[in-house]
Parts: C-alpha cells; structure tokens; sequence
C-alpha cells in the first residue's frame, strides 16, 4: 500500500492539488485540491472499491495498480468538477440518476436475497406439491385436423363436424367405429384411436386439462389444439409422479423474487408517495 500512496501523491501534486493519504492502518485517505473543501475517501471505500472490482487479493501489485488507477481518477475529478465548460446541473442530475439506480439495485439485490432463501423455496415446494408431479395420460382420439392456413369458415365447418360426431356416441355409436368412420389421424386410426403416452413435462396442455375430471371410459368434449379438434377418450387411469425439487428449484426463486419484488416495489411506491406529499405540504419540493 505504500507504494500506491506515494505514487498517488505525486500524481496529485503534478495536477496541482494538495494530497494527504494516512497510513492503510488508519481511516482515512484525503484528496484536498487547492482552495477547495477537503474530500475524503475512507479505507473501508477503498476496500469497497477492490471488492467492486473483484479484488480479492489485498496485497500485490493488482491490488497496488486498481487502487492508484481509482485514486488518479478520484482526483482527476476533484481537479476538474468545477471548471465553466461543465453544465453543473446536468452532471448533478446525471448522478442522482446514477444514486438512484446503484442504491435501487443494491437494495433489490439483497432485499430478495434475504427474502427468497432456501427455506423459502423449500415451503413453497411443499406447499404446492400437487402443482409440482408429471401427470401422463394414456388416450384414444378422434382427430378433425385443421390446416395452418384454415379460414374461419372452414374451422367453423369442422367444430359442427365434431360436435355431431360427439354426439352420435353419446346417442351410442361406439368410439372405435367412429374412430375408423371419422378420424383423420391414420396413424392412430389403425390402434382404435390409440395414442403414446401424454407428460405434463412435454405434452399438449389442452389434452392434459380435457382429463382432469375424466374417469377411464370417458369420452370428452370435442377439444381444439393447435392439431385440430379431438374427441378423447381416457384409457386408463392417469399416472402421478412428484418433480424433484431440485428440478424446479430456480424456477420457484425465479418465481418468488418476482412476486416479492413486485410486492416491495408497490410499498416503496407507497412510501415515496408520502414522502413526496410531506415535502410538498412543507414547499420542499418545486417545479418550475
């Protein structure tokens, strides 16, 4: 550290200003510049600095080097702040954009830190177990495909079609022969309307959701996907198995730092609002 104070010192004396760096055992570094209010840098925004940096090592020559560049530049500014080509109230303005978003940032940072911990995520998980299981369903459909460049007419067209085949079983048509009569999924057609197994993980959701009140035997409501329109009918019964919380861990943090920063922002809000007003009862605050 020594040779970054002295090199820092002859740096401010070759810009004309007056420097004082006490010893890296004590508080305190000052930067006075010629005729101005004496400036202050402590060690702890020193070491701030290095910790802003990454700067682990507080010994060597990496260390040595950010702290003289930081210090010429700190000084650099101090010599330079009040001169006529800059427009004060713009860099003021500039800084108290600045302040605003570092301490904004700092405090998110470690409010949701704080707020979302592992214990968090933990009770979440076990609070919604039952959003967090692989549900696989094994059905039969009837499919009434649907082309990409379908007009709305011929959608309408085949959303008749369906319901009339829907209710054709209902009235006792059984699903396989109307599968063979109707569905035009050739492939699933030859099984009685068979299809693979559907996951929650990677399966269509419209299926998925036309299942949940279904029992085995079941025929559905004709249901529109991106496909087509289906007419389904449950096989058997659905299988359950839990996501490892490990599977879903950051999608739950991701999920409660957003509800929690939204949350805190609206009390923040809150508490500027009524900041603001007292100031203004008291003519703190202006606008010309």
């Amino acid at each position: 550290m020594k040779k970054v104070i002295f090199s820092a010192v002859m740096l401010l004396a070759v810009l004309g200003c007056k420097g004082e760096f006490e010893n890296p055992d004590n508080k305190a570094v000052k930067v006075k510049q010629v005729q101005e209010q004496s400036q202050e840098l402590t060690k702890a925004q020193l070491d701030a600095y290095l910790q802003l940096k990454g700067i682990k090592d507080r010994q060597g020559n990496q260390r040595d080097r950010a702290l003289q560049a930081f210090i010429e530049r700190y000084a650099m500014a101090e010599t330079i702040k009040n001169q006529p080509v800059l427009d004060a109230d713009v860099i003021k303005v500039e800084l108290i954009e600045k302040r605003n978003d570092i301490l904004l940032k700092a405090y998110f940072d470690s409010y949701l830190d704080n707020k979302v911990d592992e214990g968090a995520i933990d009770t979440f998980y076990q609070t919604n177990a039952d959003h967090y299981k692989n549900r696989k369903v094994k059905l039969a459909h009837i499919l009434f495909r649907i082309r990409p460049s379908a007009a709305d007419e011929e959608i309408k067209k085949l959303q008749k079609e369906a319901a009339q085949v829907h209710q054709e079983i209902a009235d006792g048509l059984a699903f396989i022969d109307a599968v063979a009569k109707y569905s035009q999924d050739l492939a699933t057609a030859k099984k009685q309307g068979e299809m693979d197994w559907i996951e929650s993980k990677h399966g269509d959701a419209a299926l998925l959701a036309a299942t949940i009140q279904m029992q085995v035997g079941d025929v559905s409501e004709p249901v529109h996907t991106k496909r087509g329109i289906h007419i389904l009918k449950l096989l058997e019964e659905p299988q359950e198995t839990p996501i490892p919380l490990e599977k879903v861990r950051d999608k739950i943090r991701y999920g409660l730092r957003q509800q929690a920063m939204v949350e805190e922002q609206a009390r923040l809000r809150k508490e500027a609002s009524n900041l603001i007003a007292r100031l203004s009862a008291k003519g703190g605050i202006t606008i010309q």
